[in-house]
């Protein structure tokens, strides 16, 4: 239709850099804690909206060197499969998330991440993502570009592409894997034993 302005860039990818500015600009110990969170575990805004407290594990280890490393894991609840995956969490969203749980208290409420009015929803991650975009001046992106830059990263770290639906709570055929081999994000071959294009 005339008059509107779609928007071209819904399948670009972002890079790092891009994230790294919005990271730095997020404002607020739950909204850093939530762009961790998503940065680094490529979890759908849905997913994080159902997230609770007791999703989160967190554990500590002692270094050779005597230093103490904290790690952790959270749990995520896909409500369209219903199936549940468990997945790591970097430093820097243990360190995040710890920090926004401190200054939030003990209210009560099993939601992790909340408002004054309850459970935050998908509308409002979309709003904060698009709010910190603004104030640093960058392009506007949504949780999907998350995802998409957490799917890059993790291949280019050396993760296996045979891994990668599993975090992302995927099919190994579905569309997001086929829009990543198609914009040559992941390295495929044709299959002998099939007609179809397998990962390597």
């Amino acid at each position: 239709m005339n008059g509107i302005k779609r928007n071209s860039n819904r399948s670009k990818l972002i890079n790092s850099d891009h994230i790294d500015k919005l990271v730095s600009g997020v404002t607020g110990r739950r909204d850093k804690a939530l762009f961790q969170l998503m940065r680094d575990t490529g979890a759908r805004s849905g997913e994080v909206v159902g997230m609770n407290t007791d999703s989160l594990e967190f554990e500590s280890h002692e270094l050779p060197d005597g230093t103490m490393r904290i790690g952790g894991t959270v749990k995520i609840y896909n409500p369209k499969s219903g199936k549940e995956r468990t997945i790591c969490l970097s430093t820097r969203a243990v360190a995040a998330l710890t920090e926004y749980l401190k200054e939030r208290g003990d209210d009560g409420l099993p939601a992790l991440f909340v408002t004054k009015t309850g459970r935050i929803t998908s509308a409002m991650i979309l709003q904060m993502i698009h709010r910190t975009c603004d104030q640093i001046g960058v392009e506007r992106i949504g949780p999907r570009q998350l995802r998409d830059q957490f799917a890059v990263a993790f291949i280019k770290g050396g993760g296996s592409p045979f891994v990668l639906p599993q975090l992302l709570g995927i099919s190994p055929s579905g569309p997001f894997m086929r829009k990543h081999m198609s914009l040559n994000c992941l390295p495929v071959k044709t299959s002998p034993l099939s007609t179809g294009l397998e990962l390597i």
